[in-house]
């Protein structure tokens, strides 16, 4: 049973100005989805503007906390952005601490 992650870097805007019906899914079906396949959803905030950063962190908190993510917002710049990507990506290591 593998753990898989998706790494999501997101302005916060939705632009699915006319999807077909069909593509239109909901955040509570993605969510479902990625608990099904055991899929941890990362999100990371690249040039939210302002007026759109409530609606999008909201969003970005409810995806990582429920599928097991992380979050990130205003990534400040493509270093920031750079790094940020790289803590998402490097192995994950166990400390064991005998009696």
């Amino acid at each position: 049973d593998e753990t898989h992650d998706v790494i999501v870097i997101s302005d916060g805007r939705n632009y699915q100005f006319n999807p077909h019906p069909s593509a239109n899914i909901t955040i509570d079906t993605v969510i479902e989805l990625a608990k099904q396949s055991k899929t941890r959803i990362h999100l990371i905030g690249f040039g939210i503007p302002k007026s759109e950063f409530a609606e999008a962190s909201e969003q970005y908190q409810r995806l990582a906390m429920e599928t097991g993510g992380s979050t990130s917002f205003q990534v400040a710049d493509s270093i920031a952005l750079v790094e940020r990507i790289n803590s998402l990506t490097q192995p994950q290591s166990v400390l064991v601490q005998l009696p």
